[in-house]
């Protein structure tokens, strides 16, 4: 009897236009109202990812770009340094024919230029300033006094 009762009521509810309620977890989803924390959860994680991932991106740009000025610091120096080399030598061996102060270069080696001043002091001691320009527009200068 019980059966028919049940039986006779979902025939009533289907012809009322009421049906069965199956179950789906998408429905037990919509009505919670907590069900959208965890959607807005995972976007604020993703953006703050975004951010962190981008700001690493950014600061490893700028090491690079410190790396590249330090290498052309560097390579000026040296540019510099081997200027210096060429006037000690200019100076062993053309001394006594020119006329100080004299100026070598520029001169290319490597990668940029160098020119070199060479001035009398005195009681044959020298001052050699050597400028070395390098890549990018890098520029250092050295100077040396050296006595023969």
């Amino acid at each position: 009897m019980r059966q028919n009762r049940a039986a006779s009521k979902g025939a009533r509810q289907k012809e009322k236009g009421q049906g069965t309620f199956a179950y789906s977890p998408h429905s037990a989803l919509v009505n919670q109202p907590q069900a959208g924390i965890v959607l807005i959860t995972t976007l604020l994680l993703i953006s703050l990812l975004m951010v962190i991932g981008a700001s690493g991106l950014v600061l490893s740009r700028t090491d690079l770009l410190i790396s590249q000025n330090l290498l052309t610091g560097i390579q000026a120096l040296w540019l510099a340094r081997a200027g210096t080399e060429i006037g000690k030598n200019w100076l062993e061996t053309n001394l006594p024919v020119t006329p100080l102060p004299f100026t070598l270069g520029p001169a290319e080696l490597a990668n940029g230029t160098y020119t070199v001043s060479i001035a009398a002091l005195g009681n044959r001691a020298y001052r050699l300033t050597a400028v070395g320009l390098g890549p990018e527009g890098s520029r250092r200068v050295v100077e040396e006094v050296v006595r023969l």
